[in-house]
C-alpha cells in the first residue's frame, strides 16, 4: 500500500510502499527510528508517525503542517487509519494536497516559533 514519507533534511514529500496494515516494527523500519509516536492530523484520521525523541537530536530538521501549532522534528510517515478498527491503511489525503500543507523550516525558524508561543498552564 502507499504511504507518504516527509523528509525535511532532503525537503521532500514522496509516495513510498508500505506493507498492508503495517506493524509498529514496519513503521520504525521505514523511518529508521527506534521509537515512534503517531499523531492524527485531520478529520479523516490520517496519522503522522514521527520519532518519539526527535526534539532531543542535535542538527535536527523540521517541517510545519499548516493549521498545527508546532514544528515537527525529523522525518514523518503519513498513513491512513480506519476509524472503526484502528487498522492502518493508505492515507486518505492526496499527496498534492499534503505537499501544499507542509512548509520546511530551518532549526532557527522552529526555535523562533517556540519562543513566540505563550503556553499558559
Amino acid at each position: 500500500m502507499k504511504a507518504f514519507l516527509i523528509d525535511p533534511s532532503q525537503r521532500t514529500i514522496d509516495s513510498v510502499l508500505a506493507p498492508e496494515n503495517p506493524s509498529l516494527e514496519d513503521i520504525k523500519n521505514l523511518l529508521g527510528f527506534e521509537r515512534v509516536e503517531g499523531v492524527v492530523f485531520n478529520s479523516q484520521w490520517d496519522t503522522l508517525f514521527v520519532e518519539d525523541e526527535g526534539l532531543y537530536k542535535e542538527e535536527q530538521t523540521f517541517f510545519v503542517l499548516e493549521h498545527k501549532a508546532d514544528p515537527v522534528p525529523g522525518k514523518a510517515l503519513c498513513l491512513g487509519t480506519v476509524i472503526d478498527t484502528g487498522e492502518l491503511t493508505s492515507p486518505w489525503i492526496h499527496l498534492d494536497y499534503l505537499k501544499r500543507l507542509i512548509t520546511f523550516v530551518t532549526p532557527e525558524e522552529a526555535y523562533e516559533h517556540w519562543e513566540k508561543q505563550s503556553y499558559d498552564f
